[in-house]
């Protein structure tokens, strides 16, 4: 499904244009009134949805930019010079064949140019772009202000805002103002886009995967107990033994993500588990006891894909590296360090959920889902690298051999590009 995000009247045109182009059975629409609202709407989607559609740039950095994170593919609905002409049109019915100056938000100083030259029109403009540097949006009231401040210098005697809330503003203020809304025109495109993401979602959720659990208990080898089963027919599948003790379940990734998003972490009580996904189920089944390798007892469950890549799902809190890395400049930053590739990866990896300023062998063990020696050999290669440092000792609760506090230059750590 699609899942359409925005304003009430934009969601209510969306739905429309795609019941016209029919695609009226796989979209659903939420409209929010407040845009605070949009994290807590996408999260409820992306249970549902397989692509998220937001009808403009700020609702879509509300949700993305959140603590949930998204597993539908996400895209917007750009303002683009289409809606501006659509506008300027109607500003010409409204001051009979005449556009004034104006102040105009969001869309590019670039496309407000080309437009004008396109019909003609003298008048001056300025333009606000949304965008404030480092990654943040100006905010609705540094929009308003923008607007209030052209007319007030009277370098602008009309607003053309983008966005609901300003327009709502500058009404209240009695200025002359009109919204830049999309046509349906921007709509059939960006619901289109959305339709494809859509199939290629489906098809990858097909692809091949296998499950494979490992009783940590040896005495559960022989049958499997009714969570065990129950696991397998979350996934669709049928649990079947394996000469190794383990048990392997045949399945689809969607079928893993679906089980994911519905709120389990997809470890049955007393077992590890592994997922890989593979273009056959023999290599997808290879697949998931690498991941079942990389699990351990405490960690996981992982994900090994086709390509090496390695992602942590959901409920660990795990990121996503590579098994099998081919970056060149990766390759030789391990070489200088003296380390393999593939353990500067994942050894990148685990430093995210650790402070790098300090922290003990065992500490980067469990990040890094080793032990703790090794651990230790990995930071001694640091410190002849010139990466790691010790900086103190801690202490332990009771009687014993303190540990040393390590930091890591992040900066060397990682190669720069």
């Amino acid at each position: 499904m699609i899942g359409v995000i925005g304003s009430p009247d934009s969601v209510a045109l969306a739905l429309a244009v795609a019941a016209d182009i029919g695609l009226a059975d796989q979209v659903i629409g939420r409209s929010y009134s407040h845009v605070d609202d949009v994290p807590s709407i996408s999260q409820d989607l992306d249970r549902v949805c397989q692509v998220l559609l937001f009808t403009g740039r700020v609702p879509f950095s509300q949700a993305v930019g959140g603590e949930h994170v998204l597993h539908a593919t996400v895209d917007f609905v750009p303002h683009t010079a289409i809606d501006l002409y659509r506008t300027l049109s109607l500003v010409l019915l409204r001051n009979g064949g005449h556009i004034p100056t104006v102040s105009i938000d969001t869309i590019d100083e670039d496309v407000v140019a080309e437009v004008f030259n396109d019909l003609g029109v003298t008048s001056a403009f300025r333009v606000l772009s949304l965008d404030a540097g480092r990654g943040r949006l100006r905010s609705s009231d540094e929009v308003v202000r923008f607007h209030l401040d052209a007319l007030r210098e009277g370098r602008a005697t009309m607003s053309l805002t983008c966005l609901g809330a300003v327009k709502r503003t500058l009404d209240e203020a009695g200025v002359s103002v009109m919204r830049i809304e999309h046509t349906r025109s921007t709509l059939r495109q960006a619901l289109s886009r959305a339709a494809s993401a859509l199939k290629m979602a489906e098809v990858e959720g097909s692809q091949l995967t296998a499950a494979v659990l490992r009783p940590l208990d040896n005495q559960r080898r022989h049958l499997p107990p009714p969570h065990v089963r129950s696991f397998s027919e979350q996934l669709r599948g049928v649990a079947r033994p394996a000469a190794d003790g383990t048990w392997v379940v045949h399945t689809t990734i969607a079928a893993v993500q679906s089980m994911t998003l519905a709120g389990g972490a997809g470890v049955p009580e007393g077992w590890a588990v592994g997922y890989g996904a593979g273009a056959t189920l023999l290599d997808a089944e290879a697949n998931a006891r690498r991941a079942l390798a990389l699990a351990g007892d405490d960690h996981g469950p992982f994900t090994v894909f086709p390509d090496g890549s390695v992602f942590g799902l959901e409920a660990t809190g795990v990121a996503g590296y590579r098994l099998r890395e081919t970056d060149d400049l990766l390759l030789s930053h391990a070489r200088e360090m003296g380390m393999r590739p593939l353990t500067l990866a994942r050894l990148t990896v685990a430093l995210r959920g650790l402070d790098p300023s300090a922290f003990t062998a065992r500490e980067l063990a469990a990040a890094y889902g080793g032990e703790a020696r090794s651990a230790r050999r990995m930071l001694a290669t640091l410190q002849r690298a010139g990466v790691a440092t010790v900086r103190g000792a801690e202490g332990p609760p009771r009687a014993g051999r303190p540990q040393a506090v390590y930091q890591i230059d992040v900066d060397l750590l990682v190669p720069r590009r």
